[in-house]
C-alpha cells in the first residue's frame, strides 16, 4: 500500500507506515496530489501525528503550499492544532510569514481562529512570535494579526503583541548616529520597515527623517510603517515643504496597493491640498502644478470607495445612467465584472460616482448583528415606509421589494455571540450568520435594484437596508396598487390544498405580474408570510418573533413536502385551506386595499 493510503485511511496507524517506508525506502518525500497537498499536510490533517514527526525528521519541505496557499503551519492552526508538532515545524525552519490565498499567515489564523480564547491558543501565539513570525504583515483588509486583535477587543492577545513591539533585535540597535545607515539598510532589504522607522526615529538628528521617503516608496506590505511614517512626515515637514507631494503620493499609491482604500482617499486629498498651498504660494507652476495633481487624481481613478465592516456609509443616488452602466458592469454571461469591458465614458462615469462597484467588504457575525440594531433607529425605516416601499416593488420601483424583509430580520433577531457554529465555515446555529462574511457590496446593491428579494442569508441583507434607509420614501402609484390588489386576490382565492408553488404558478399564468420572474416575485410571497398574512401552523413569521435556525431545520421536516422544497418556511407551510388572514392583511395595507 502506498504511504500517502496509508496516511488517509483511518485504520492504519505509524507500525503501518514505518512498514511501507521499509518496502519503499526511495519513495518521493515531497510527493503531491491533486490539490498540491503534502505528505506532512495530510498527516496533519488526519492527526497522524508520530508519521508527522518522522516527515519532519526526514527533511520535508515545511513551506510546500497547496491549491490554497496553505503550509503545514496554516494546516496546524485551523482544528488540527498540535503544540509539539508546530514547534517542531517551526524548529526544523518553516517559514511562518507565509499568506495563504486568502492573504492569512498563520499567526492570523491562530489569533483569529484558532481554539477561540482559550490557553492554547495564546501559548501558540508566543510560540509564533518566539520563532520569529511577524506580527505586522499585513493580511485581510490590510489588518495585520495585532490589528485583528485590537478590532476584535481580544486584550490578552493585544497585550502579548505589545511585549515584541520591535521585534527580537531592538537591544541591537546601535548607539552611534555614525553607524546607523549601515545598520539600517540589511532591515530595510528584510522588509522590516516598522524596525527602520524605530531605530531612525530614535535619533534627534533631523536629517535622520530623510530616510523615511524610502520606507514610504516600497514597505507595500507593511501598513503600520506608513501610518508611523506618516506622523513623523507631519511632524517634520517644515524641513521638505517642497517634497510634500511625493510622500503624499508615495503613500497614497501604496495604500491603493495595501487595499487601505479610505486611507489612499484621505492621502490624495492631502496631496491636492498640499500642491494648492504650493501654487497659492508661488513655489509651483501651473504646469507642474496640474501634473502633480493629475497624478494624484489618476490612483483615485482605481480606488474602489468602500472597504471594511457594516459600518454606516454613503452612497450615490441610482439614477437611470448608473443603473444602465451597472447592468453592463454586473452582466455575467461567459465574463466576470470588468471595468474593461466598458467603454471609455462609461467606465469614467462609473469610477467617479462613488458607486462601491469593486467594494467588498468583510465583516463578522457579532458585527452583523450589532449592525442590524443599529439601523433599526433610523428614523426612514417606518413599518408605513416599508410597507410602502413594499407596494411600490409591484411595479414603480423594484428596489422596495427587499428592505421589509430585512428589517424585519434585523427587528426579531436577539442579540447574541456566534453561538455553536453547525458547519464548517462557523455559521451560527441561532441565526444561521456566518463566522466571517465577505460580500461584493456594489452587486448586492444592484441586484436588490433589480428587484431580487428573499428571507436567506441574512447576513448579507444589512447593507442593502443601509442604502435604502437613506433614500427618500416612496409613494405607490395606482398601477402599483392595482397589481398588488390582483395578487391579493388570485391569494385570497385560492384551491384547498394549494401549495406556494403552485399558486406561483398560477399567478404567473395569470398575467397579472408584468414583470413576473420566479425568484423575484417569491420574495413578494415570503414578504406576506414573514407578516403573518399568509399564515402557516408551523412557525411565527418574523413579524411575531424570531425562531433559532436550527430549530427551524427541524420544523422544516415536518412540513409536508419542506425537505424537497426550494422554498423554506414561513412561507412552505402555507396552504389555500386558510390563504388570507384578513386581520393582518387590513392592519398592514388597508390603505392601499380596493
Amino acid at each position: 500500500m502506498e504511504i500517502r493510503e496509508i496516511i488517509i485511511n483511518k485504520s492504519y496507524g505509524f507500525k503501518e507506515y514505518q512498514e511501507a517506508v521499509k518496502k519503499h525506502p526511495d519513495f518521493d518525500i515531497n510527493e503531491l496530489d491533486q490539490s498540491d497537498c503534502s505528505l506532512l499536510q495530510l498527516a496533519i490533517s488526519y492527526n497522524k501525528w508520530e508519521i508527522a514527526k518522522d516527515l519532519i525528521e526526514r527533511g520535508i519541505n515545511l513551506d510546500n503550499q497547496d491549491k490554497n496557499g496553505r503550509t503545514a503551519l496554516h494546516y496546524l492552526c485551523v482544528g488540527n492544532a498540535n503544540p509539539e508538532i508546530l514547534e517542531n515545524v517551526l524548529k526544523a525552519g518553516a517559514n511562518p510569514d507565509i499568506r495563504n490565498k486568502e492573504k492569512m499567515t498563520p499567526l492570523f489564523l491562530v489569533r483569529r481562529i484558532c481554539y477561540a480564547d482559550s490557553e492554547e491558543k495564546y501559548r501558540l501565539m508566543r510560540m509564533f512570535l518566539d520563532y520569529g513570525a511577524d506580527k505586522n504583515i499585513h493580511c485581510i483588509q490590510a489588518n495585520t494579526a495585532e490589528e485583528e486583535a485590537e478590532k476584535r477587543g481580544d486584550q490578552r492577545a493585544v497585550a502579548i503583541f505589545k511585549e515584541y513591539e520591535g521585534g527580537k533585535r531592538r537591544e541591537e540597535y546601535p548607539s552611534d548616529p555614525e553607524e546607523l545607515y549601515d545598520f539600517v539598510d540589511p532591515i530595510f532589504d528584510e522588509g522590516r520597515y516598522l524596525d527602520v522607522i524605530d531605530v531612525v526615529t530614535s535619533f534627534s538628528e533631523d536629517k535622520m527623517i530623510q530616510k523615511l521617503v524610502n520606507i514610504l516608496a516600497a514597505s507595500y506590505n507593511n501598513v503600520r510603517a506608513y501610518q508611523k511614517a506618516l506622523v513623523l512626515i507631519e511632524k517634520y515637514k517644515y524641513l521638505y515643504e517642497d517634497e510634500m507631494y511625493l510622500w503624499y503620493y508615495y503613500a497614497a499609491y501604496a495604500y491603493e496597493d495595501l487595499e487601505e482604500y479610505k486611507n489612499t482617499l484621505d492621502c490624495i486629498e492631502a496631496g491636492v491640498a498640499e500642491c494648492n498651498r504650493l501654487k497659492k504660494e508661488g513655489i509651483l507652476s501651473g504646469e507642474e502644478y496640474e501634473k502633480r495633481v493629475n497624478n494624484l487624481v489618476y490612483l483615485k481613478k482605481f480606488c474602489p470607495k468602500f472597504l471594511g465592516g457594516l459600518e454606516r456609509r454613503t452612497y450615490p443616488k441610482m439614477d437611470d445612467k448608473l443603473f444602465k452602466i451597472l447592468k453592463k458592469y454586473y452582466d455575467k454571461k461567459n465574463r466576470k465584472p470588468s471595468l474593461d469591458l466598458l467603454p471609455e465614458k462609461d467606465k469614467d462615469f462609473l469610477v467617479s460616482s462613488g458607486y462601491p462597484f469593486e467594494g467588498v467588504i468583510e465583516y463578522t457575525h457579532n458585527e452583523c448583528i450589532n449592525a442590524c440594531k443599529e439601523i433599526l433607529k433610523h428614523p426612514n425605516l417606518t413599518i408605513d415606509n416599508l410597507i410602502a416601499a413594499y407596494v411600490c416593488g409591484f411595479s414603480s420601483f423594484p428596489r422596495g421589494r427587499q428592505p421589509i424583509l430585512s428589517y424585519l430580520f434585523a427587528k426579531a433577531v436577539p442579540v447574541h455571540d456566534l453561538t455553536d457554529p453547525y458547519d464548517d465555515k462557523g455559521h451560527c446555529s441561532i441565526c444561521a450568520i456566518p463566522r466571517i462574511r465577505n460580500i461584493s457590496l456594489g452587486e448586492r446593491i444592484y441586484r436588490e435594484y433589480l428587484g431580487y428579494s428573499w428571507n436567506e442569508m441574512w447576513e448579507d441583507d444589512i447593507a442593502g437596508l443601509q442604502e435604502f434607509a437613506d433614500l427618500e420614501p416612496c409613494t405607490p402609484t395606482k398601477e402599483d396598487i392595482r397589481i398588488f390588489n390582483d395578487v391579493i386576490e388570485m391569494i385570497r382565492n385560492a384551491p384547498a390544498k394549494e401549495t406556494p408553488g403552485k399558486l406561483e404558478t398560477r399567478i404567473k399564468q395569470s398575467k397579472i405580474v408584468p414583470w413576473y420572474e420566479k425568484y423575484k416575485f417569491r420574495g413578494m410571497l415570503i414578504t406576506l408570510a414573514e407578516l403573518g398574512v399568509m399564515p402557516n401552523p408551523y412557525i411565527k413569521p418574523l413579524y411575531d418573533g424570531f425562531t433559532p435556525f436550527m430549530e427551524q431545520c427541524s420544523i422544516s421536516d415536518h412540513v409536508p413536502g419542506g425537505s424537497r422544497s426550494e422554498i423554506g418556511l414561513p412561507l412552505s407551510g402555507w396552504r389555500g385551506d386558510n390563504p388570507i388572514d384578513e386581520e393582518r392583511l387590513k392592519m398592514f395595507f388597508g390603505k392601499y386595499l380596493s
